[in-house]
């Protein structure tokens, strides 16, 4: 060889190494990625994939990016086989495919044909390159060398797939089988990928508006495509079917647009996002959707516009329906606003929390008996919806029929109250705890849908509150215990006692228990209806976003029946849910307890109707009634007996004892109550030694010793301490308390146990069925300290 020649091939070599380390030296250099060249779309699916909503991006394109891995291979193998089969082994251009193109086009004159390589024609598109002149395909040509430097094969590739463009305003593979097929672009079948490979030759041409299937061009390139495609894949002869079939596409016009309000509020709340796969389930969002429109068209003529409906899934906290308007499309109603997320006067919802919250903090039980009875509050003077008063009633009876008095009542002695309650529900109102007051119980404050959700969620979990959840990929924090276990069963107990207004034989039963509550705001502009089954919370709303008042905006009439019918509707479609077991995470510490009907105590000897009540032991307040009094009177009157009287000329009489206030409401109601009556030929301090016998017999306790020390180990099981005590021959029930919370029950002569779980003073009290008591204390040491 010759030193000239030696010289050129040293010469090439070095010139080839330059090269190379220039071209290696801009490969290393970092580059944004391709996918960062276009703005995006949002899908929205339901919980099963399915298409909710397709936005458009910021470039009103229809795009959304798919990684090469959920490229259909099928898809893949065909666009290299019909563009481009030397993608992986050149540079960015082919030289061929060039001269092949310019020959067909400039020499022979056929129709255009560019040669463009798959880089080429992603140089198209990215830079926006008019390729049909000699100077744009000279650009095309070294952007697209660019493109090869600087990524690798698999990114441009898959830059390709996601730009490349499908018809009208469409882009991306991903995009387009979303689009035409409904489905993601791996699911999709062999004619379905060559139908997409194809298209990026002449969308405009391919794709019409209003398009229900293949046109005539398309239809023909894609069997002339799989004609020679079964040269290389003869296996494929077995989908020859679906070829002859004209496989309609979905024009843009027939997208989704479903749960609208729902999906606005993803779309808000996560801006960023381009694929959002939320926990709506499609078929119950149907469902609520026809029963409810179909309801609101009966009540139009009262003047009701507007509905709002939330479902829950308890298990997960998964919003799973959600319903925001009469009419989204109705501009007259305002029917864009989502109404589960504006902020109502709830009316009465609330107050079964207030009496949650009265049960944990050792102020009530089911039964316990309150005063209906015209009452002050300070400057607040509220009122029954009814206007009446009942006098006594049970925390059940209030509940159920949601009076005012009692519930106002029961809230002024909680502490926490209940706008602290709200705050560790991270609901948190505008104003001050003394703005509301009490008002608050009544729906003084304003709450949304979807708190008011998450609230009776927390009570279906028996009193662990988490917030709502909305999408799949949102991670929830841990449950927060509000209400204990024992407090949420207290009130499922009262809750499902409700009786239908829809059911005219009030024997007929639900084929699950549902636990609801209705409520009406002040003013008549809000009607609710909150409630719980099997798996489900949902909440019911009904009125018009102008706030007007309307009569017929009442809970009961107007937001329980659509209630009832979504309630029973789901829970027919779900059958399995009627064999649902309620489990608890520990042991409730709740009792089943008969007392006293009249007025929630434990029954004396004189009780005349006793009742069973669930009650918390160590928690709940349980004294023995007082209110049945046993009196000397004269015989067939009800005039005290003087005690001199001749026994002969008596009888014993049982009495009502009740306050003078309670007297009062029932003689307004009409109800006369007897009353022993002052013998003013007795003298008086007489009047008072009829019942001097039930305080001179009072139980004696025997064990344990008063002022005995009593020793337990720390962190062991500890021997119990006997309690027994001596009682009048009368006496058939004993009451047993230890520092005034009840322990148990027992009859005379039988002993109970205690176990102490704690060093301490403690009084050790007892009660008979005739109110008769004793008490006495002890201590109790820690052994060894």
């Amino acid at each position: 060889m010759s030193r000239l020649s030696k010289k050129c091939l040293f010469s090439f070599i070095y010139s080839a190494l330059f090269l190379m380390s220039v071209a290696l030296f801009i490969r290393l250099l970092p580059y944004p990625p391709l996918k960062d060249h276009f703005p995006y779309s949002t899908a929205v699916y339901d919980e099963q994939y399915n298409l909710l909503r397709l936005t458009t991006a910021k470039d009103e394109k229809y795009r959304l990016w798919t990684p090469l891995k959920d490229i259909s291979p099928k898809l893949i193998d065909a666009v290299l086989f019909q563009e481009d089969e030397w993608f992986y082994w050149h540079f960015g251009v082919n030289p061929y495919g060039l001269l092949r193109g310019a020959w067909q086009t400039y020499i022979l004159g056929n129709s255009p044909q560019g040669g463009s390589t798959i880089t080429m024609q992603l140089a198209r598109v990215l830079w926006g390159i008019d390729s049909r002149s000699l100077l744009g395909k000279a650009e095309q040509i070294l952007r697209a060398i660019q493109l090869e430097i600087r990524y690798s094969k698999n990114e441009i590739l898959e830059a390709y797939f996601n730009f490349a463009p499908y018809g009208r305003n469409i882009e991306g593979a991903g995009t387009a089988s979303l689009i035409y097929f409904n489905k993601a672009n791996h699911k999709m079948n062999l004619a379905e990928a060559l139908t997409l490979a194809i298209l990026p030759k002449n969308p405009n041409s391919y794709i019409r508006q209003n398009n229900q299937q293949l046109n005539p061009a398309l239809f023909k390139a894609r069997n002339q495509l799989y004609q020679r495609w079964l040269a290389q894949h003869p296996a494929d002869q077995q989908w020859q079917t679906d070829f002859q079939l004209n496989y309609p596409l979905r024009p843009l016009e027939k997208l989704p647009f479903f749960a609208p309000h729902f999906v606005d509020q993803l779309l808000q709340h996560y801006p960023d996002q381009s694929h959002i796969v939320s926990t709506l389930n499609s078929h119950q969002q149907r469902l609520i959707e026809r029963i409810t429109r179909r309801y609101l068209s009966q009540q139009y003529a009262k003047g009701v516009e507007n509905v709002a409906v939330l479902l829950v899934d308890n298990r997960d906290m998964a919003v799973k329906a959600l319903v925001g308007s009469g009419n989204y499309f109705n501009q007259t109603i305002s029917g864009q606003i989502n109404g589960t997320l504006a902020q109502r006067s709830y009316g009465s919802t609330l107050k079964p929390f207030v009496y949650a919250l009265a049960f944990d903090q050792g102020l009530a039980h089911g039964k316990t008996v309150l005063k209906d009875l015209p009452t002050a509050f300070g400057d607040y003077q509220p009122e029954n919806y009814e206007g009446n008063f009942l006098g006594p009633v049970s925390v059940s009876q209030a509940l159920l029929q949601s009076r005012n008095i009692p519930a106002i009542d029961m809230a002024k002695q909680l502490t926490p109250d209940l706008y602290d309650f709200l705050q560790h529900a991270e609901i948190k109102l505008p104003k001050s705890k003394a703005y509301y007051g009490l008002s608050i119980v009544l729906g003084g404050a304003e709450l949304n849908i979807q708190q008011l959700a998450s609230l009776y969620a927390m009570l279906a979990n028996q009193g662990a509150w988490q917030p709502l959840k909305f999408t799949q990929q949102d991670n929830l924090p841990s449950a927060k215990p509000l209400l204990s276990q024992e407090s949420a069963v207290m009130i499922h107990d009262i809750l499902r006692q409700n009786f239908r207004t829809d059911i005219q034989n009030k024997s007929i039963k639900t084929a699950l228990p549902l636990y609801w509550k209705t409520g009406t705001s002040n003013g008549l502009r809000d009607a609710w209806t909150a409630g719980y089954f099997g798996h489900y919370t949902l909440i019911v709303w009904l009125g018009n976003f102008d706030n007007k008042s309307n009569p017929h905006f009442i809970g009961r009439t107007l937001a329980a029946p659509l209630f009832l019918q979504l309630a029973d509707s789901l829970i027919a479609s779900e059958p399995q849910m009627r064999d649902i077991v309620t489990e608890t995470s520990k042991p409730l510490n709740l009792k089943k307890m008969l007392v006293c009907q009249a007025d929630g105590k434990l029954p004396n000897a004189y009780c005349q109707q006793q009742v069973h009540t669930l009650f918390i032991p160590g928690k709940s307040p349980i004294t023995v009634s007082q209110l049945y009094q046993p009196f000397a009177v004269i015989k067939n009157t009800d005039m005290l007996a003087c005690s001199t009287q001749d026994k002969v000329e008596t009888e014993q009489k049982i009495y009502e004892m009740w306050s003078s206030d309670f007297q009062q409401i029932f003689a307004q109601a009409g109800v006369m109550k007897r009353v022993p009556i002052i013998n003013p030929a007795c003298p008086f301090e007489q009047h008072y030694q009829a019942l001097q016998h039930l305080h001179s017999n009072n139980p004696q306790i025997i064990s344990p010793l008063a002022q005995r020390a009593y020793y337990i180990e720390h962190n062991k099981e500890n021997r119990p301490i006997l309690l027994s005590a001596i009682t009048a021959a009368e006496v058939n029930q004993l009451y047993w308390f230890v520092n005034n919370s009840f322990i148990g029950e027992s009859m005379p002569q039988q002993p109970l146990f205690w176990r102490p779980t704690s060093a301490g003073d403690y009084t050790i009290s007892v009660t008979d069925d005739y109110g008769r008591s004793s008490s006495l204390s002890i201590n109790v040491f820690l052994k060894g300290f």
